[in-house]
């Protein structure tokens, strides 16, 4: 295991991650960053577990802490003798997580842009299924309104270029929604169905789809 406490005097620096594209992918879409801490809030356990593994492979379970945030009618019926570490949060809908750890060499070592490019290249499927996980949405007949949302439209410009490299046939735009200050790459609908095959295999979302009757 590598890496310190937040306030420890030794600076131990973590060696080259090796950052694992669905990882990355879904960190992009649904992470967080602090001065130093690092994470993912989800409400699909899945998803929670999928990063937890990731996780362990740097770190042991003391260092690793999970909340729970539970809707206002679920949070006054919890029993806190299961979990002390659950949390109120009155405008949700369903249970939500976070999984995190406090490290900064660890935050330096995962933010290395030669890394996290490397990692996207050598598996753009495992990368936009992580995306499509965290932050991405098709319609019921898996053809219209595929979209992936982004905060920046340099976010969404940079990964509509590496679309191109995931196929050459799948064609893509970018939109932007002022009001809700997103940017959406959308996947066009004689290509969404390839889009999805193709990340199938890493992502939990995409399967659930696929097998749906």
């Amino acid at each position: 295991m590598f890496g310190n406490p937040v306030g420890s005097s030794r600076q131990k620096v973590f060696p080259l991650l090796n950052i694992d594209s669905y990882i990355l992918g879904l960190w992009s879409a649904d992470g967080y960053l602090r001065s130093s801490s690092f994470g993912l809030t989800s409400i699909y356990p899945i998803l929670i577990d999928r990063f937890r593994a990731f996780l362990r492979l740097y770190f042991d379970n003391s260092r690793i802490k999970v909340r729970k945030y539970l809707p206002m009618k679920d949070f006054y019926q919890y029993d806190f003798a299961k979990n002390p570490k659950v949390y109120l949060l009155k405008k949700a809908k369903h249970p939500a997580y976070q999984i995190y750890v406090n490290c900064r060499p660890f935050i330096r070592a995962f933010f290395n842009e030669d890394l996290q490019k490397r990692s996207v290249l050598q598996n753009t499927q495992a990368y936009f299924a992580g995306r499509f996980d965290g932050d991405g949405s098709v319609s019921k007949n898996l053809k219209n309104d595929f979209r992936i949302a982004y905060t920046t439209f340099e976010d969404a410009q940079r990964d509509q270029k590496y679309v191109n490299i995931l196929s050459s046939t799948i064609t893509s735009s970018i939109y932007h929604y002022e009001h809700a200050k997103t940017f959406v790459l959308y996947i066009h609908t004689d290509a969404s169905h390839e889009f999805l095959r193709l990340i199938e295999p890493y992502s939990a979302k995409a399967q659930k789809l696929l097998v749906a009757p």
